[in-house]
């Protein structure tokens, strides 16, 4: 878990760092997504390949929260990093090895530079102002600053993306109730339950007082649940539709977060949190896979890349504004405070955070009650596609529906 920050990792790595990792995360993530949306047969198979992209993450969950521990606690934090090295030099040979060779590519498309500025600068200045108000007071001069600027750059943003011939974010998929939903539930997601981990990590450390190899085999069991949970999303969204498992997942996150915060005491342990690690778990690993492919769904192949950016900014924005709120929620009440009575503030702060991002979590259920109902999707003929997740027969057909291709 190396967003928790373990023992001596609390330094880390530099900015510039950090920054060259993010954009080579911004630009993998929606790639992998597309990969699935496009190569797999539209119903069935892509909602399979969708659970196994999902477990995978699930996987390195697994991994990473147990080997981060164990690379810390015998070599230091830097190991965290240089790890990443020889996984990523697999990864870029097993592309070579394993993907198709790219198709003929559009002549002519230049980059939306001034998007890319433009948008970037003002969800940054965004999530700055969120965080810096609570600690700096919401009529502080770099709050107010910060905040004026965000909405001036975010509306250039827009204005730049309806006017561009190459949009960075084409407005238009905004016309796909799927997507907006997809994208309302994901940033809902990153606010709540996204950050629930950050507080665990927090809890177990600086509350039960776990090394970073203890923390990591805490958090073993949760990654096993959300791994299992993303192949019973794919049997729940062929039985009950996608808009269902939703429900179900944002109500079982909720649920979990509920029990974790009541387990979070300054006399607790790893036993009363593991049944809220268990329900938040499943919740987590049911839901990650139905969000991400119900934002793709009826969108063009072309568009799936843009698609799946879109959800990946939505989940960045969400998990960056909600841990901002959450840490504020967390910190309140602990200034001046060592000891066992700093302890005890720290446990009560956490548990009021998750308490907190439980409730919100609630909110993501009204963006996916915009999604039609859906019946188990058929494996369509190549002569008739459908989006990922199908409208039964006697529903009004998705926007794009047709122009999506499926692939053998």
């Amino acid at each position: 878990m190396t967003c928790s920050a373990p023992d001596g990792l609390r330094g880390g790595a530099s900015p510039h760092r950090s920054s060259i990792k993010g954009i080579g995360g911004a630009v993998l993530f929606p790639a992998t997504l597309s990969l699935v949306t496009t190569r797999f047969t539209e119903g069935r198979e892509c909602v399979r390949a969708l659970a196994v992209w999902a477990g995978a993450g699930a996987g390195g969950l697994s991994l990473g929260a147990l080997l981060g521990g164990v690379l810390t606690h015998a070599f230091g934090w830097e190991a965290v990093f240089l790890v990443n090295v020889p996984l990523v030099v697999a990864g870029a040979v097993g592309a070579f090895a394993l993907l198709d060779v790219d198709g003929p590519r559009e002549r002519g498309r230049g980059f939306d530079i001034p998007g890319a500025l433009t948008g970037t600068a003002g969800l940054t200045l965004l999530v700055f102002a969120i965080a810096q108000g609570p600690e700096v007071g919401w009529n502080a001069t770099s709050v107010l600053t910060s905040a004026v600027l965000a909405v001036a750059l975010l509306t250039a943003f827009v204005i730049i993306e309806a006017r561009t011939r190459h949009p960075l974010m084409p407005l238009r998929l905004f016309a796909n109730p799927n997507l907006r939903a997809g994208l309302l539930v994901i940033l809902a997601f990153g606010i709540t339950m996204q950050n629930l981990v950050y507080f665990l990590t927090l809890y177990v450390q600086d509350v039960l007082g776990y090394s970073a190899l203890q923390a990591g085999l805490a958090f073993l069991s949760l990654s096993v649940v959300i791994g299992i949970a993303n192949f019973v999303a794919e049997r729940l969204i062929n039985r009950i539709g996608a808009r269902a498992t939703l429900i179900i997942a944002l109500l079982l996150g909720s649920a979990g977060g509920a029990l974790m915060a009541a387990g979070m005491r300054t006399d607790g342990s790893y036993w009363t949190i593991l049944a809220g690690l268990v329900v938040y778990g499943t919740g987590m690993g049911t839901i990650y896979p139905t969000m991400f492919g119900i934002s793709g769904t009826g969108v063009a192949d072309k568009d799936q890349g843009a698609a799946g950016g879109m959800a990946n900014t939505a989940l960045q924005i969400g998990t960056g504004v909600g841990l901002a709120i959450l840490v504020s929620v967390s910190a309140s009440g602990l200034t001046g405070l060592t000891g066992e009575a700093l302890r005890a503030a720290t446990s009560d702060g956490l548990r009021n955070a998750v308490y907190v991002a439980a409730a919100l979590t609630l909110a993501g259920i009204l963006a996916a009650l915009t999604i039609a109902r859906r019946t188990t999707p058929a494996t369509p003929s190549p002569r008739s596609p459908s989006p990922p997740f199908a409208e039964p027969p006697n529903e009004r057909p998705l926007p794009n529906a047709s122009t999506r291709k499926a692939s053998s």
